[in-house]
């Protein structure tokens, strides 16, 4: 499994020197260097396409799921989560509800879906997509959104909540 956490502060772009001291600026323009996040998406970009063309030069592209998807909405600064209201670390629907992209050729269909997935899900998704039953005696919070992603089928109803700074939230799934 490859993960990536850019773009995120501190915003560095490949090359940039290291941001080690506690006071220089961290965040996106216009503290930071503007050029910083796009270089650092483009370096994002050129990297998942290096993970992509070795899938397919191995032969393993129909044998991997290939899951894209962000943990929190856009920050405030010099970003845009329209037309929904609220920025990272908010509990509004522009601070955690963002797209996903999820790929496995042959396997999934393409398609479009506006059910609720939460980051909990991602684990039985796996498990079950895998053929892993879950260890006897273990608790997993998500549900699995394989059905979701397969055959096009709903998620089963169910409240998720978010407790941040004090402050709580819920949805629907």
């Amino acid at each position: 499994m490859t993960t990536y956490q850019t773009p995120h502060a501190p915003f560095q772009a490949p090359g940039d020197p290291a941001i080690r001291i506690a006071d220089q600026p961290k965040g996106p323009p216009p503290e930071g260097n503007p050029a910083a996040y796009p270089a650092m998406v483009q370096s994002m970009d050129q990297g998942i396409g290096k993970i992509m063309a070795t899938l397919r030069s191995l032969n393993l592209e129909s044998k991997t799921l290939v899951f894209f998807m962000s943990d929190n909405g856009a920050v405030e600064l010099g970003g845009s989560n329209l037309p929904l209201r609220g920025w990272k670390g908010q509990l509004y629907e522009g601070g955690h509800r963002v797209p996903a992209i999820a790929y496995w050729p042959g396997t999934i269909a393409p398609a479009a879906s506006a059910e609720t997935l939460a980051t909990i899900d991602i684990f039985p998704s796996i498990l079950e997509l895998a053929q892993v039953a879950i260890p006897e005696g273990h608790r997993i919070d998500g549900l699995s959104f394989a059905p979701v992603l397969l055959h096009g089928e709903p998620m089963p109803p169910r409240q998720l909540f978010w407790l941040y700074k004090g402050k709580q939230s819920r949805a629907r799934g």
